[in-house]
């Protein structure tokens, strides 16, 4: 299962430092990001698409039955060694945990790139999309 997305051009991330966080589950990903609230809110769960990148405060055991579908996960607290960043390698799904403030950073919609092989998380912003179809 190849989770990278095929661009016809190659998409170029914002200006800003990427974020940065630990390397969870090898491999990248590039979709559209549902943010979790902090009460961990799981209603926006209910849109998932195949695209999907979840971003939350943190992995509880009630996420993981969502990981198949996802693209990628980015969790502003975790650990390598956690059962999500686990369930995430079992289902080859790039993570990336321990980012900070990654909640707040981030907005739902937002398309996104993270790099479960380095922690590298970037927002890509709209006119580098527009121009890269």
């Amino acid at each position: 299962m190849n989770n990278e997305t095929e661009l016809s051009a190659p998409v170029e991330v914002s200006s800003e430092q990427p974020m940065m966080g630990f390397a969870a589950s090898a491999g990248t990903a590039e979709g559209i990001a549902i943010v979790l609230d902090e009460n961990g809110d799981l209603s926006a769960l209910s849109g998932i698409k195949k695209d999907s990148i979840l971003v939350c405060k943190t992995m509880s055991r009630s996420l993981l039955v969502v990981i198949p579908k996802l693209k990628g996960i980015v969790a502003e607290v975790g650990g390598v060694f956690a059962v999500a960043s686990g369930a995430a390698r079992w289902f080859k799904v790039p993570a990336v945990v321990g980012v900070d403030g990654i909640t707040k950073k981030i907005k739902d919609g937002d398309f996104i790139r993270i790099d479960g092989d380095t922690g590298a998380v970037e927002i890509i912003p709209e006119t580098a999309l527009a121009s890269a179809v």
